[in-house]
């Protein structure tokens, strides 16, 4: 709590740690018959959302429940823990799997939960973990909805204040750390001050307890307090970490030119700050991180505030990343990422000239190439764009994304190709919208191609004044949505059909 890291299996076994009531929640769902077998838990970073959920494993495992959690750092193997699930049958045991992140495995974890719903015994269970402005975009299988119980985490419960202020009470090495103005309150004061005061959120209730009144300014002071070529490793370790790079020792080696006899002794001399762990002795990847990812966070956002010194962070990884190694390899997706990843740099132009560069490194990848062309189409660069495509088409195969690309090409240029009647862009429209309906054939479950259907609808009643296309396209919606219960498509349904509305177009009463 105080460094603001996830309590380990033995930090809970020792008793540092305070009550839940999610992890009470998840352990009624999967010891509890005809229960959902997948758990979903939302929440920002801060929250305890993999404490919590860790605890929940704690006490599964102590009713002889077969446990486990996915290490981020390497692929998820879905085939993998679909034989885990037939030896648990097998063996008539029931297991618990926690993935942490989990909306960066969810290609993986679609085909897993698919292969699941189609046996005859669910007997691995899953816990998955993530933030809603990464959940909520991403494509999930129908399957994920149909078996899944949602709960959202962010605030402190009256009963979980007052377990949290008897752990500060009963634990002397906890105590130690509190601020004294924090422990001269008597207990009921303590409790208005965190629930009234703090206003429950967790984070907020951590700076209160322990004086991280001004974070960022303590962190600042850390680092200007520490010799300038340790600086330069913390800038850079939590600059990468920040932008979605798997930071690893040799990767810091290429960037700071750090020797690898003085590796020891930063490592002691950052201790607290920046810690390794291992990835894989076999391979001798070892990994580095900043002790928690809001600290990296905060760092980054003052000392790479320029977007030259951005954009050269971002150069200088991409240069020095091998794609032969998949840890590595991973790194260049995930700086794609349009949360924490490249669209941190502003100028879209600058974007292109570093994913160009991912390209040539990495040409498998599919991500890059798809915010290539993503940007290609929003600066209007039509023809380069239908390059892109078709070479993607060559070298990779047709995806869901590149069809919506192609559709959304047809319609940026009927909107914005000087010169033609209003009859030509209509004409453009019409194809566009035949593209989609083809696509939905091919993937119906995918949310997005609904959006984009929708979105032909509305640019053919902008140049024909007709409703019709809008309507077909937004029945289609209403019954994926049906179908899928997907609360992002209803979402989108929501949007248009507002609309709709504006455009006096009623669809259904």
């Amino acid at each position: 709590m105080f460094s603001g890291k996830s309590a380990s299996f033995a930090d809970i076994a020792r008793g540092w740690t305070f009550g839940r009531e999610i992890s009470d929640l998840l352990e009624a769902q999967h010891t509890g018959a005809d229960r959902a077998p997948i758990s979903v838990v939302l929440g920002v970073a801060g929250v305890g959302k993999t404490t919590a959920a860790r605890m929940s494993l704690s006490r599964l495992a102590a009713r002889e429940v077969e446990c486990w959690e996915h290490k981020s750092d390497f692929a998820f193997e879905p085939d993998h823990w679909a034989k885990v699930n037939d030896e648990l049958v097998k063996r008539k045991k029931t297991g618990v799997l926690l993935i942490d992140d989990a909306h960066l495995f969810l290609r993986d974890l679609n085909k897993l939960i698919e292969i699941l719903a189609n046996k005859p015994s669910w007997a691995l269970k899953l816990i998955l973990l993530s933030s809603r402005p990464h959940w909520n975009p991403r494509l999930k299988s129908a399957e994920l909805f149909k078996n899944r119980e949602e709960y959202e985490l962010s605030r402190l419960s009256v009963s979980e204040i007052n377990g949290l202020l008897d752990l500060l009470d009963s634990s002397k090495e906890i105590r130690e750390l509190i601020e004294d103005t924090f422990l001269g309150f008597s207990r009921p004061e303590r409790l208005d001050r965190l629930r009234e005061r703090c206003d429950a959120d967790m984070f907020v209730c951590m700076k209160n307890i322990f004086g991280f009144q001004g974070i960022d300014t303590i962190i600042l002071e850390e680092f200007a307090s520490l010799h300038t070529d340790l600086q330069d490793i913390y800038r850079v370790v939590a600059g990468m970490q920040s932008i979605g790079t798997k930071v690893h020792r040799e990767l810091v080696r290429r960037l700071t030119g750090l020797e690898a006899e003085r590796v020891s002794r930063v490592l002691d001399d950052l201790n607290g700050i920046i810690e390794e762990y291992t990835v894989s002795d076999r391979e001798g990847i070892y990994g580095w991180r900043v002790r928690h990812p809001l600290i990296a966070s905060i760092l980054s956002k003052y000392k790479y505030s320029d977007q030259d010194d951005l954009y050269d962070l971002f150069d200088r990884v991409i240069s020095s990343i091998n794609p032969a190694y998949q840890f590595e390899a991973q790194s260049i997706n995930d700086m794609c990422d349009l949360e924490t990843g490249i669209t941190r740099i502003v100028d879209r132009q600058r974007q292109n000239i570093l994913l160009r560069r991912m390209i040539s490194i990495a040409p498998n990848l599919r991500v890059p190439r798809h915010r290539l062309i993503h940007n290609l189409i929003i600066l209007e660069k039509f023809d380069v764009a239908e390059g892109e495509i078709r070479i993607f088409e060559r070298e990779l195969s047709t995806d869901g994304p590149i069809l919506r690309y192609k559709i959304r090409l047809k319609l940026g240029i009927a909107k914005h190709a000087p010169g033609i009647q209003a009859e030509d862009r209509a004409a453009l429209v019409s194809e566009a919208s035949a593209m989609a309906l083809k696509c939905l054939e091919r993937y119906p479950d995918d949310k997005n191609m609904y959006r984009v259907f929708l979105d032909t609808g509305v640019d053919w009643f902008r140049y024909t004044g007709k409703s019709q296309m809008f309507e077909d396209a937004m029945r289609a919606a209403a019954t994926a949505q049906g179908r899928l219960l997907d609360p992002e498509l209803r979402g989108i349904i929501s949007k248009f059909l507002r609309i709709g509305e504006e455009m006096g177009i009623q669809v259904y009463g």
